[in-house]
């Protein structure tokens, strides 16, 4: 069985649905390096909050959605900083107003939870409001999960094409993304061909970490450098991803 003939009617309608701008993204991904999902996922997240600073935030129903969610969690309120310092060079005060506003419910929602607690003997007790978790869930989080299958199912549906095939070959994916294309996927030929890209990736990665631990052994060690020299930082981003580890690569912003 090939693999257009694996792809139900139903996945045939949502690929195409979804492929005319995660195949955008992810050919934009081919030239920034590194995990191509990873790469576009990051791109997502940027563009997301880029927007979401730019004009979102003058939407009462997006700034409400925002506010009941406890803003941004820690890794894309930084990235929001970073984003509105390239974005406005001269100062912007989008983050200030944001953090203004999810100070004012923090302090509401502690002054309820102390009325609450106090209440006197006797009287009905306020039943205390749900806990303010800042930055759980994170609207941006929120939105990764669907944006990954989306990406993951137009990559499959691209994958035997050029650039893409020769772009994974050369550089792999990350070892979650690779899991999930290779659990996912619809055509057995493109798991095998993942799981096989995979595997080879990790005993590459193997023979250099063993190369770079003999090297700083005295009695084998020849003090000569060669590829093995960052085999840890790149074992790091296969297995934790260029997003995750937090290293993006050359050219991803």
């Amino acid at each position: 069985m090939n693999a257009a003939q694996e792809h139900s009617p139903e996945q045939g309608k949502r690929t195409e649905a979804r492929l005319p701008l995660s195949r955008m993204e992810l050919q934009q991904a081919l030239a920034r390096g590194g995990c191509l999902i990873c790469s576009a996922l990051r791109r997502f997240e940027r563009r997301t909050i880029h927007s979401f600073l730019y004009e979102g935030m003058m939407s009462a129903d997006v700034r409400k959605q925002f506010l009941d969610t406890g803003g941004f969690c820690v890794v894309h309120f930084d990235m929001a900083i970073e984003i509105e310092r390239e974005s406005w060079p001269e100062g912007g005060i989008g983050l200030a107003l944001l953090a203004e506003d999810l100070l004012r419910v923090a302090g509401r929602n502690l002054q309820h939870s102390t009325d609450a607690r106090e209440a006197k003997p006797g009287l009905r007790r306020r039943r205390a409001p749900s806990p303010f978790r800042p930055g759980l869930p994170c609207m941006v989080c929120d939105a990764l999960p669907a944006k990954e299958a989306a990406l993951l199912e137009t990559l499959e549906d691209c994958c035997d094409e050029e650039p893409f095939r020769s772009g994974i070959e050369a550089r792999g994916m990350c070892f979650h993304h690779a899991e999930l294309a290779a659990s996912t996927w619809t055509a057995a030929e493109h798991r095998a061909w993942i799981a096989s890209l995979t595997e080879a990736m990790i005993a590459a990665l193997e023979a250099d970490l063993r190369q770079l631990i003999r090297r700083h052994d005295h009695d084998n060690g020849n003090g000569q450098s060669g590829q093995e020299d960052d085999s840890v930082l790149r074992s790091m981003r296969f297995l934790l991803g260029d997003q995750r580890y937090g290293v993006a690569p050359k050219g991803a912003r």
